[in-house]
């Protein structure tokens, strides 16, 4: 009787755990109105992500290549970009804290350094993006960090680590994906649905079969 309960309890965690884990989410810029050069910005909010210039000039939404030779099928369409005379540093912040993140990187010919780190400023993850010698032959490459820590990644700073010049080494960015880990301080944890799903319901009456079953075979014993 002792076994059936903890199954039948197990069971019913089981579904209400997974019931908080977030689907990946992806920003791929598509949806994006084009941000021309002339109308550079240094803070552009999308979803559960705010992008900001932290050194150099903004950035912009752009559509194909445009100085970035593109060869991945990954990295196509509306990217995010600096053109050469924009950032030198971006940060990305997520509003709930995230467990890993990664992004299409290309296009560069300097190195970058990629830092991740927790809401407290603890630095979680760190990747160096190597230089590439020829222009855009980093054509798309994933690039991306994780934490293994409860509070997960709060924000991220992408720096070009090239000596400070007239021109930034041009890259772009595309398809940005995460996953909320839902125990961010300032954000609470997505609240589990009060209305059982099908299957709930179905875990739940076979849970209380078993418990009447095994009454049922006490009395008669």
């Amino acid at each position: 009787m002792k076994s059936s309960k903890k199954i039948f309890v197990a069971g019913l965690l089981t579904v209400a755990v997974s019931s908080v884990h977030a689907a990946e989410t992806v920003i791929d810029f598509e949806d994006q109105n084009v941000i021309s050069f002339n109308n550079a910005v240094d803070n552009l909010t999308i979803d559960n992500v705010t992008f900001e210039t932290l050194a150099g000039g903004g950035f912009v939404i752009q559509e194909g290549a445009n100085q970035v030779q593109v060869s991945s099928d990954d990295y196509i369409g509306k990217m995010l970009a600096n053109g050469g005379i924009g950032f030198s540093s971006l940060k990305l912040s997520f509003n709930t804290s995230v467990s890993d993140f990664s992004f299409n990187f290309g296009g560069n010919q300097d190195e970058w350094q990629l830092n991740a780190f927790n809401a407290s400023g603890l630095e979680v993850d760190s990747l160096l993006i190597d230089s590439i010698p020829i222009a855009g032959t980093q054509n798309g490459q994933l690039f991306g960090l994780s934490s293994t820590l409860p509070e997960g990644i709060s924000y991220a700073t992408l720096t070009s680590l090239a000596a400070p010049n007239f021109l930034v080494d041009t890259v772009g960015i595309d398809n940005v994906k995460y996953n909320t880990i839902g125990n961010n301080s300032s954000t609470p944890p997505p609240a589990v649905s009060p209305i059982p799903e099908p299957s709930t319901y179905a875990l739940m009456l076979g849970g209380l079969g078993l418990v009447g079953f095994m009454a049922y075979r006490r009395r008669k014993a």
